[in-house]
């Protein structure tokens, strides 16, 4: 089944954007003329929630496990899990649904609402990411992998990349994208109406999927 136009510019936005932008932009267009119902929104939200290459690539890859290919086959590990479960979940979009809007926004509209919106997601990350910092701290968590789960990068870069374990315990950590996207994503999307059920076990699969593939080439990776 081919991908509508919308949903490749959606998905070609969140893979190289990075986590949050994509369930931003979901959110957006949700309700919105040519937009996605709300049923829609919540099983695209899942795969369209993916770490950005420079997080992969420079952070993951270079450093915590000294190598760009690590990163680079984390990333493409990553994307190839969520097209799987899009595959296998993806929602029965009508040519209705899809289906452009009447008047395009002038260029000041666009201009105004992307700042708006930039600024709405930096608030979010700041304020979770506060929040989860708290919660860290007051929970006795020594395991990366745990602290992973929680909250991503805290976790992920105190992994021992001279392991090939740690190569797929990034994987899943990658995915998953810890608790705090997890309660960052459940914001932004509440306010478009869109549920959240059924997010973080999807989340999970696309995690299980990647450390798989992870673990498939971490020998010519590590």
């Amino acid at each position: 089944m081919m991908l509508p136009g919308s949903l490749i510019d959606l998905v070609l936005l969140h893979e190289l954007a990075g986590l949050l932008a994509g369930a931003r932009t979901v959110a957006i267009v949700t309700g919105s003329e040519g937009g996605f119902s709300p049923e829609e929104a919540a099983r695209l939200a899942p795969v369209c929630n993916n770490c950005s290459p420079a997080f992969c690539i420079f952070l993951v890859g270079q450093t915590v496990f000294h190598s760009t290919l690590a990163g680079i086959v984390l990333y493409a590990a990553q994307l190839l899990s969520a097209l799987i479960l899009w595959a296998v979940f993806r929602p029965k979009v009508s040519t209705h649904t899809l289906r452009p809007a009447a008047q395009r926004p002038s260029l000041s509209s666009v201009l105004v609402d992307s700042v708006q919106n930039a600024a709405l997601n930096t608030l979010y990350l700041c304020g979770f990411v506060v929040l989860f910092q708290v919660v860290l701290f007051l929970l006795p968590l020594s395991q990366p992998f745990l602290i992973g789960l929680v909250e991503l990068t805290n976790g992920v870069v105190l992994l021992d990349g001279a392991y090939r374990l740690s190569f797929v315990a990034a994987a899943f950590l990658v995915s998953f994208g810890g608790l705090c996207t997890a309660a960052q994503t459940a914001a932004v999307l509440g306010e478009a109406g869109v549920p959240c059920k059924g997010y973080l076990s999807k989340r999970l699969l696309i995690a299980a999927l990647c450390a798989v593939l992870a673990g498939l080439t971490c020998e010519w990776v590590i």
